[in-house]
């Protein structure tokens, strides 16, 4: 018997097996070199697959053309999570991380696989977590400092004078 797919649990699926980490992040866990003046000490993953939202200013956005991998000009290879888990417990406890942040696209399913992942960094690590997704309650964010982040982050854009000063 043939069996369909549900694209979000097949995105969900992928994304509980890698996740996409900055290149500045991969080069300091040791993942891939990367020539740098400065390492980065915050640990930034990306989840999620294309966002639902389609800013102009974003990679990520719904319609854009850019490679998936890329965000504000940083390319954002995938791992597997074994891998980056361990390399992010020997980088924070080597103190060249002092914190680690998931940046959470706004698409299907996000929300659970961002606290899943808070879980598992959290079950492996006592590394400061942050999370900057898009939530949609309270409980949300109470579930993602359960799940054991330090802070949900809200990112608020504003692209005109009155939306600016009504933020």
């Amino acid at each position: 018997m043939l069996r369909l797919l549900d694209p979000a649990t097949d995105a969900e699926r992928r994304a509980d097996e890698c996740w996409r980490v900055s290149s500045g992040s991969a080069a300091v866990l040791n993942l891939q070199h990367l020539k740098m003046d400065v390492a980065p000490t915050t640990l930034y993953m990306m989840l999620g697959e294309r966002c639902d939202r389609d800013c102009a200013f974003c990679a990520q956005a719904r319609t854009s053309q850019a490679p998936q991998s890329a965000l504000s000009r940083v390319s954002w290879p995938a791992f597997p999570v074994a891998q980056i888990l361990d390399a992010a417990v020997a980088a924070y406890d080597s103190e060249r991380i002092g914190r680690a942040c998931f940046q959470v696209t706004a698409s299907r399913g996000t929300f659970e696989v961002a606290r899943r992942a808070v879980a598992r960094l959290r079950a492996a690590s006592a590394v400061p977590i942050c999370v900057s997704i898009a939530v949609r309650s309270v409980e949300q964010v109470r579930a993602l400092l359960q799940a054991g982040a330090d802070r949900v982050t809200l990112a608020l854009d504003a692209a005109t004078p009155p939306v600016y000063t009504a933020a």
